[in-house]
Order: structure tokens, then sequence, then C-alpha cells
């Protein structure tokens, strides 16, 4: 549904991470465990990108034994403040979901969800903070699997270059790290099944995208709640929107 992206994609995202760790769990168990992990970033609006911060002065109870002896003198100078606009970082949270062994709890394969913030080339520096943690994740040795299941952003680097519409999955095995598999469709097109690889000598697992987004579809009432009479953000082009907008008014006559 293309609606999703420009109207409640966090909300979706989180639901689409539940319902593929429990689709996995059902294949994989007992020889792996899924997680679902998340890690966080800040931005401010200075265009740069923070990290962990540590406090240069901290105030905590303590003991009376540092307390000013009596007699003691000093000088108190008072000043008056200036009001200004303090900037505060945002947060940013990201889901994603961990397959590790059971015996060992070796990292063996990261399934990603790609969000806006990884796709932002602008100010917030989103794009390239994840393509660092994309990085770590290929030479950790484990394998990738990334859904960019948004038309908007910019995608991710490969040769030959990726094409603007529809939508993507990525596999990257970590026996191939230079190499990477795309599943490419269009708005128009049924979602496939992905491939989930596994330690070497397992066979992949398989994320069914189309029954999976059906049921998170289902689930949520997106049916109801979406607003189908707003700009779609980003745009389709002409012919899109106007098979979108063909399924919309079918939909209407079937519903009255």
């Amino acid at each position: 549904d293309p609606f999703i992206e420009g109207q409640c994609w966090r909300d979706f995202h989180t639901r689409l991470i539940t319902t593929m760790s429990e689709a996995l769990i059902e294949q994989l168990r007992p020889r792996y465990v899924v997680h679902v992990e998340e890690y966080a970033y800040f931005t401010d609006e200075s265009e740069r990108s923070l990290g962990l911060t540590v406090p240069d002065v901290r105030i905590a109870e303590t003991e009376d034994r540092w307390r000013a002896t009596e007699g003691s003198t000093a000088t108190a100078v008072t000043l008056n403040p200036k009001t200004h606009t303090l900037l505060v970082p945002e947060q940013i949270e990201q889901t994603y979901l961990e397959i590790r062994s059971t015996q060992f709890r070796k990292l063996i394969t990261v399934v990603e969800v790609l969000s806006p913030t990884n796709k932002d080339a602008g100010k917030g520096h989103g794009h390239e903070q994840y393509l660092q943690k994309r990085t770590n994740v290929l030479l950790s040795m484990a394998n990738l699997v990334e859904l960019d299941l948004l038309r908007g952003g910019q995608r991710l680097p490969a040769e030959p270059p990726l094409t603007t519409d529809g939508h993507f999955a990525f596999v990257t095995r970590h026996e191939m790290a230079s190499t990477v598999e795309a599943y490419g469709w269009g708005l128009r097109e049924p979602l496939p099944s992905i491939p989930v690889p596994l330690a070497s000598g397992d066979g992949d697992a398989t994320l069914p995208l189309q029954e999976l987004i059906t049921t998170v579809y289902d689930r949520s009432g997106y049916d109801y709640s979406l607003e189908y009479d707003a700009d779609l953000k980003p745009p389709l082009g002409e012919s899109d929107a106007k098979w979108v907008q063909e399924r919309l008014g079918s939909l209407r006559s079937s519903n009255s």
C-alpha cells in the first residue's frame, strides 16, 4: 500500500519486524534464535550526527566530608542570564532482527527493513550512518538481508546502479560479501518470497513478504485508518497514480 510510507511508516516498521520474527522462529527453532534488536543515534540541526556522549560534570549525592568548614569565605557574583533556544537532538530508533545459533549465540544473519532515516542523504546523515553499520555487519562474517520497501530516499550503492522505481530486497551471503542478490518488483506486482541465508551447510529460511505484509495490514486496521484521499508522499508517476486511483475507485464501489 503506497499510502503507508507517508502516513504511518514507524508503526508499520515495528509491526512488520515483529511479524517477520514470528515467521522465522517457526522455521528455525530450535537450532537458531531470533531476537528483535534496536539501535539509536542522534541528529541535530547543524548537519552533523551525534554519537553517545558522556557529561563533563556530574552532580550526585555524596557524604558530607567535602562540605566547606566554618569560617571559610567566598565572594558571590550574580549574573543576569540571557534566554536562548536550545537545539535538542532528535533520537532516532531503529529495530532489526538478529538470527543467532542456539549453541554459541554466534551472529549468523541480520535482517533490516530500511526506514526513511536509513535512506536520508541530507543533514541527518542517516544514509551515511546506515552504510557504516552495514559494513560492520558484513565485516563480522554475518549474512545480511535488507528490505527496501520505500519509494523515497537514496538507494543503496550498487553496480550497476539500482533503479529509482519499485521496491527491492537484498541478500548478501557472508561467503560472497562482494556481491549481493537483488530482488526487485514494481508497485503493481505481488510481493515475492525472499531467502534468508543461515550458517554454512543449512538451507535458507524464507520470508513470504506478501503473506507477512497482508497480515500486518489486516491486524493494524490500515484499511480504515489510512487517509486515502490524501496526497501520496512521495508522489507516484502518472501511470502508477492512475492505477492507484482505479484501485481505490473499485474498492469504494464494492464497499458501497
